[in-house]
């Protein structure tokens, strides 16, 4: 034959025109899978009708709310294979920094693509065309990156894949613009959920919304994904202490039509999964465009029981006021949209059945772990909170209001026996060096807010850990000099505003016994206390939109200081400090009952 005709069947091949899941699984191997180095359409089933999405010509947009631990990455891994091998056209991914982008393609991308024998010939063969940032085949580039303005710039692409984009709402748009008005062009949204409001919001109602469901095996009837179908028994002992072991082996599903109970055990769990499919809610939506939601409830190797704990170690801190660990277990483990409104209860200050009058000589409380003294300074007098806390987290207050000067200030904490290293200040104003020589003078701490969501420190065991207050720091007082004419340090903390005062909120709203205030309270009391609202606005440093908490035009100056009594609680223990995360579930051993 012809050397150029052999030439030209050797390089051409024709497209697959089967189910697309017969190929990935004829094809596709996931090394690093803990559940199956080969893909299976079996093992993560609610990835199916995705994968067939993009090979949809009908079908513009995917937006996939998928809770932690679903198979978010793998799921991409297997679309680019396929990508690669039958559906070429230049491809941008996108994940969260370019650092992660980078690990992503180190550890997961190229092992998929290097153990894929339909995607090994087209691999490019100068090694300076496969890097951290891409792999420019001969037939279509693959671009790599993070979220920023950057990679948002200049690519025209075909297909978009958005990884984690509940972190970066502000750039989804501009990423959706490289498309540049394709024919073919197609959008992957991949997420956990997120907080509202957010661009995702926009983007789940344009589309047709599905959810994972399974029909029940007593009445045949579709369960959607309920948290509220999951059910435990309330076993606790004589102390309302709970008993751990036979709470775990209480936890099962029920049917919310029949009633029909499903254990929690891998068995039980993957029968449901057997009988499950996407359910569309038949909203009004854009052509093309498909959301799908995936929670930990229909994950069948993530156990109930694990869930379950997770969400009473949730309502737990929430009961102290903490809701971070609420909003991780909505966003992550539900994948559910989060509203700090929806839970809260509907806000109706009212005053304890005690008057401050009754405490004013510093007697102690019952059960009394600390006082604490917060002040929030301004040019010509102070704005000062005095809080009793209690060992179980429950706090009561026996001073708040006004006063003029610094010996009022320390008349007042001699008088109600706060001590001097619970005495704290807020620094975070023009008049911080008037605040550092208070401190220097009295033994008193500084406190200076900060936009930070969090800060890093270093826990007992010599870990990393994120609290809502720095580790300490000292700074000399400008002018106030010790008996001996020296100069004086100071210390303070840095504190991160919103997350605190997120708490605060929630200890507010809760009232009595929890967070407690008289009866004999001034009157600019509550005003101060109803003085910001959370909204949306543009952060100073990243340019980003964030929700803050921001003042309505009324006086807040007491609101400040007990948020700072509620960091000064962290610090001594009696309220949590550390940022919860929901961790990933791995599939349990095939073991398992």
């Amino acid at each position: 034959m012809n050397p150029l005709a052999n030439g030209m069947l050797a390089g051409t091949r024709l497209a697959f025109t089967g189910d697309p899941l017969d190929w990935l699984e004829a094809n596709v191997r996931i090394p690093h899978s803990a559940r199956s180095t080969q893909w299976d359409r079996q093992t993560a089933p609610w990835w199916n009708d995705v994968i067939r999405d993009f090979t949809d010509p009908t079908c513009r947009q995917t937006f996939v709310q998928a809770c932690t631990g679903a198979g978010k990455s793998t799921a991409l891994e297997t679309l680019i294979c396929w990508a690669v091998a039958q559906q070429p056209g230049p491809m941008l991914s996108i994940t969260q920094t370019d650092e992660t982008s980078a690990e992503w393609m180190a550890t997961r991308l190229m092992p998929v693509l290097d153990a894929c024998e339909a995607v090994q010939p087209l691999m490019p063969s100068n090694r300076h065309h496969a890097k951290k940032t891409g792999i420019y085949f001969a037939h279509m580039p693959l671009i790599l990156g993070g979220a920023n303005v950057s990679n948002a710039q200049e690519k025209s692409v075909q297909y978009l894949l958005l990884d984690e984009c509940w972190t970066y709402s502000d750039l989804i748009s501009q990423f959706k613009k490289r498309l540049h008005d394709r024919w073919n062009g197609y959008s992957l949204l991949v997420s956990q959920s997120y907080e509202e409001p957010h661009a995702l919001t926009e983007e789940w109602r344009a589309g047709e919304q599905f959810e994972w469901c399974h029909r029940c095996p007593g009445c045949e009837n579709w369960v959607r994904p309920e948290w509220t179908n999951i059910k435990y028994d309330e076993a606790k002992n004589t102390q309302g202490e709970w008993i751990w072991g036979d709470l775990v082996a209480s936890v099962r599903h029920e049917c919310p039509h029949c009633g029909h109970v499903t254990a929690d055990t891998a068995a039980g769990r993957r029968a449901l999964t057997n009988r499950s499919e996407w359910r569309s809610a038949e909203n009004s939506h854009v052509a093309g465009f498909r959301c799908r939601r995936i929670s930990a409830v229909s994950v069948y190797w993530i156990r109930w029981a694990d869930l379950v704990l997770q969400w009473l170690q949730a309502q737990d801190a929430k009961r102290l006021g903490v809701m971070q660990q609420v909003k991780d277990f909505r966003m992550q483990r539900l994948a559910e949209p989060w509203k700090i409104e929806e839970e809260l209860p509907p806000l109706e200050l009212e005053a304890a059945g005690y008057y401050a009058e009754e405490w004013a000589d510093g007697r102690p409380l019952p059960t009394e772990a600390a006082r604490i003294m917060t002040c929030d300074v301004q040019q010509d007098h102070y704005w000062v909170v005095v809080r009793v806390w209690l060992a179980n987290g429950h706090s009561r207050l026996i001073w708040a209001g006004k006063v003029h000067t610094t010996d009022q200030l320390r008349e007042m904490q001699v008088r109600l026996k706060v001590p001097e290293k619970r005495c704290l200040l807020d620094a975070g104003n023009s008049f911080h060096g008037r605040v550092y020589d208070i401190c220097a003078r009295f033994g008193w701490t500084a406190l200076v807010g900060r936009g930070e969501d969090w800060f890093t420190s270093r826990g007992a065991d010599g870990k990393p850990i994120r609290r809502y207050y720095s580790a300490p720091d000292k700074v000399v007082a400008p002018t106030h000099r010790d008996h001996l004419g020296r100069r004086v340090q100071v210390l303070f903390f840095y504190w991160a505003s919103d997350p605190v005062k997120d708490i605060l909120a929630a200890l507010r709203n809760a009232g009595s016994p929890t967070w407690e205030f008289p009866q004999d309270a001034p009157p600019e009391y509550v005003r101060h206390m109803n003085s910001e609202k959370k909204r949306q606005t543009v952060d100073k440093k990243t340019k980003k939109m964030r929700l803050r908490w921001t003042a309505t035009g009324r006086d807040n100056h007491l609101w400040d200081a007990e948020a700072m009594n509620v960091v000064a609680a962290q610090m001594l223990g009696l309220l949590p400090s550390v940022q919860g995360d929901a961790s990933l579930v791995e599939e349990p051993n095939n073991d398992e009952s």
